[in-house]
């Protein structure tokens, strides 16, 4: 994400694969907005068209509430793929909380580590 995201700002790649057809890209589509969902109403959301260009014409929008993350995805576009999510509940996770899907998360990439040795083995492991 930008530092002072603005609407006209380059497009920006989120993910490049060429190998897996994976082109993924961003841009920003809207600022300010207010935005409801059932956990909340948010003031000032920023709003991100994705698509990539195995896609054209496909453009999931991404909503953003500061100090939330994604609240919200929208479309616009011809895909016949269209997903609509919205944000149902939001939980500020404990310290002991947050430490434990910490853990859950390293013994997950070390499962990932014995099955997948080729993929993974090319990296160093979390700490």
């Amino acid at each position: 994400m930008l530092a002072d995201p603005q609407p006209g700002a380059p497009v920006l790649y989120q993910g490049w694969g060429p190998e897996v057809e994976l082109s993924d890209y961003g841009q920003i589509d809207q600022m300010g907005l207010k935005t409801c969902v059932p956990v909340d109403c948010y003031d000032n959301t920023l709003v991100i068209a994705e698509s990539s260009l195995s896609e054209e014409g496909a453009y999931p929008l991404k909503y953003y509430a500061q100090g939330v993350g994604s609240i919200q995805v929208g479309w616009r576009g011809t895909d016949e793929t269209q997903e609509e999510l919205s944000l149902a509940e939001y939980k500020q996770l404990s310290p002991e909380e947050l430490a434990d899907v910490h853990l859950r998360a390293l013994e997950l990439e070390k499962h990932a580590y014995q099955v997948s040795p080729d993929v993974y083995g090319q990296t160093s492991p979390a700490e």
